[in-house]
């Protein structure tokens, strides 16, 4: 057994892939959040669970405040996405105002990601 193969259950994201990275780094704050709450979050945990390294967090967030932010900024675009979308199916949106509701979902996404 590897070193590598111990740090994480998860398999590691693509090393020359920053996205995949850190969408993996916020999907391990997101499980660790819902399990345990903000004061339960860990950056060596938060790693071990993308299947990374602390370094790694580090190279895509400032501090763990900051990674905690952005995990709040997923949860809320998630939150966000899923009222417009209940929104559009209970009532008789203009087409236009849809359409703008869509890209400006899709802006949000690109920024979070970017």
């Amino acid at each position: 057994m590897t070193a590598a193969s111990t740090t994480s259950d998860a398999p590691a994201p693509h090393r020359r892939n920053p996205a995949a990275t850190r969408r993996a780094l916020l999907d391990a704050t997101l499980s660790l959040l819902a399990e345990r709450g903000e004061s339960g979050i860990r950056v060596t945990e938060v790693a071990r669970r993308a299947g990374t390294t602390t370094g790694a967090i580090y190279s895509h967030f400032r501090d763990r405040a900051e990674l905690l932010a952005a995990a709040g900024v997923t949860i809320e675009l998630h939150n966000a996405d899923t009222l417009v979308h209940g929104y559009l199916g209970y009532t008789g949106v203009v087409p236009a105002a849809t359409e703008a509701t869509q890209r400006g979902l899709a802006a949000l996404r690109a920024a979070l990601h970017a």
